[in-house]
């Protein structure tokens, strides 16, 4: 139920940024603002569980690590290292990489807008 109700959220939000970006009244372009807004907060709100979950799934797979946390960066914190590595790069890889094109996008974008000639 709560997938279903993400996805749906998400198109809104995709729906409603195309239409902000596109559209020539400005009036209409904060209104879809607005709308992309509460979209999002509604994804927030439906992804928290998610994102619990996977936080619940991933400490399980380090439990297992002889790593002492608590003492600092010693030699001993290379096996929680190693086995976050792993879990990043076998279990969640998919999930991984579309978070490091999407941050990678961002960057871009940040890069190009900065950038931006002001003449006009």
């Amino acid at each position: 139920m709560s997938q279903y109700l993400f996805l749906t959220l998400a198109l809104v939000s995709v729906a409603t940024a195309l239409l902000m970006v596109l559209s020539r009244n400005p009036v209409h372009s904060v209104l879809y603002l607005i709308a992309t807004f509460f979209a999002i907060a509604g994804q927030y709100v439906t992804g928290a569980i998610a994102a619990g979950s996977l936080l619940v799934v991933m400490v399980g797979a380090l439990k297992g690590s002889t790593a002492a946390v608590a003492q600092g960066p010693h030699k001993s914190d290379v096996g929680l290292v190693e086995n976050l590595g792993k879990v990043l790069f076998t279990d969640f890889v998919v999930p991984f990489e579309i978070a490091g094109i999407l941050f990678l996008a961002a960057m871009v974008g940040a890069v190009l807008v900065g950038k931006r000639d002001t003449k006009l």
